[in-house]
Parts: C-alpha cells; structure tokens; sequence
C-alpha cells in the first residue's frame, strides 16, 4: 500500500493450506423423490451415511463413485444429514430437506 505522502508498506506473508478433506454437493434440496450426492474425491475408506434430525443413522452406504443417487421414497418428511465418513472419522456433513 502506498500512502499520500509517499511512503510504503508490505503486509505480512501469510501461508495458507488447501484442506484435502471431500467436499460435498447435493441436489435436489430440498428433494421429494432422490438426493444426488457428488464429492470432489473419494478416499478409499469412505461412507455415506443418512442421519435424522435426532441423530439416528437411516442408512449407510459405501462410496465408490463420485456421484451417488439414493432414492429418498422410504423417507418421511424432514430434516435429515449427509455425512461422509472416512476410517469411521467424520470428514464431512451437509443438511438436506425432505418435502413430500
């Protein structure tokens, strides 16, 4: 930055580190009869699981692809989480609405 009066400064250098945890994307949100999940990158250990806005898992799947559809029809109306687990660590975990 340069002032007025001509004189100058650099700010500090800062390091910053892009996180390799997978990020999620869903869609439809809300959903009526699927949720598509896609992660920018699977780990070898990864799962999928459907919670319920009271903490009970609904459903578990392991992940193979990057893009994955469920079907959502066995569901009731509601608040519900994708988390995607990885070594049975949490890395990730997105809300989604139910809306029949």
């Amino acid at each position: 930055m340069i002032d007025k009066d001509g004189t100058y400064s650099y700010s500090n250098i800062v390091s910053i580190k892009k996180s390799d945890k997978p990020t999620i994307s869903l869609y439809p949100n809300p959903t009526k009869d699927f949720i598509s999940i896609r992660l920018n990158k699977i780990m070898p250990n990864s799962k999928l699981i459907i919670v319920n806005n009271i903490g009970e898992m609904i459903q578990q799947i392991q992940l193979v692809n990057n893009i994955t559809t469920i079907s959502t029809n066995g569901l009731a109306s509601g608040m519900y989480f994708i988390q995607i687990l990885e070594n049975s660590e949490l890395i990730n975990s997105l809300p989604f609405v139910i809306s029949k």
